[in-house]
């Protein structure tokens, strides 16, 4: 069963949410509804709820994302380190406690530096990752020696799927994008076994691939008929509060370079920082040594 809630987001929306949250029995869910990805929602769960949720994000179309928030007991007795992370796995939470042992039994966990190269483009890797913690970063490399980023798996989301069912090289560099990331290595032979024997399983795997071709296809088509400071405005805003004037950036927005951006908007840092200095203009943002602190998000919105 589902308490929906259509919220425009940010942080003092944040509250409501995770207060609903408090309260919902165990096998319950929120669904909630807003029109860019929801990340520092999600934060603030990982944050306060670790272990006891699971998250479940899709999205439909431009401008409409949902996440089912599913509230799990948090055992006792907690089992098996890896068993705990799949647990949270929208993927594998509702696979068999034996099946789930299983997997927990093959999988392999790492470790990570920051910046820590787990795979290169373009190489083998038969696995699927899981975060367990911190998160991974989907890079590619083009052929003029820039990178272009194409997602951040955050904690319970999966990376590699791709190459690992069709046995091709890798589509992208996965390294670490955070202080200090663990992950699951779980070899495809696992997943493909469980799969055949378990058709809502295979279900829930092919929705999750549809979801990332969705993606991608957005993405590749942003990058193609959106101009850069509509793209850069779409990067910037989920980090910004539902006020009406300038308000503080929400976290890490502040910390991100200029060359980071321009990895996640497909552009140069030149270009970026052109777009920042018609966005500050415009009254839409604030910068302090080249790095958004402030965001006006109703002047922000027209660059969308």
């Amino acid at each position: 069963m589902l308490n929906a809630l259509a919220l425009p987001e940010p942080k003092q929306q944040h509250d409501h949410v995770l207060s609903e949250f408090s309260t919902l029995p165990v096998g319950k869910s929120l669904r909630v509804v807003v029109d860019h990805e929801p990340r520092q929602l999600r934060f603030r769960f990982n944050e306060l709820y670790a272990g006891c949720y699971v998250w479940t994000q899709r999205y439909l179309g431009e401008g409409f994302w949902v996440a089912i928030i599913r509230c799990i007991a948090r055992p006792a007795e907690p089992p098996d380190e890896r068993e705990a992370v799949l647990a949270c796995s929208p993927l594998f939470a509702d696979v068999s406690t034996s099946d789930l042992a299983v997997l927990a039994e093959s999988a392999s966990q790492r470790i990570v530096a920051a910046g820590t190269v787990i795979v290169e483009q373009g190489s083998s890797w038969p696995y699927f990752g899981v975060v367990a913690s911190g998160s991974v970063a989907a890079i590619v490399n083009t052929s003029t020696g820039r990178d272009y980023a194409l997602f951040e798996a955050l904690p319970s989301d999966l990376f590699g799927e791709v190459q690992a069912l069709d046995g091709g090289a890798s589509i992208a560099r996965f390294a670490a994008a955070s202080q200090g990331s663990t992950i699951l290595m779980i070899p495809r032979a696992s997943v493909v076994n469980l799969a055949t024997r378990d058709g809502l399983f295979g279900i829930r795997l092919a929705t999750l691939l549809a979801q990332r071709a969705r993606l991608f296809g957005e993405l590749l088509y942003a990058r193609a008929a959106k101009p850069t400071i509509g793209r850069l405005a779409a990067v910037i805003l989920p980090y910004a509060t539902r006020s009406d004037s300038m308000a503080p950036a929400l976290f890490p927005l502040s910390s991100m370079s200029q060359v980071e951006l321009a990895r996640i908007v497909g552009t140069v840092k030149d270009v970026v920082g052109r777009d920042l200095a018609e966005l500050r203009e415009a009254g839409a943002l604030s910068l302090s040594g080249g790095r958004i602190t402030n965001i006006n998000e109703p002047r922000l919105r027209p660059f969308l």
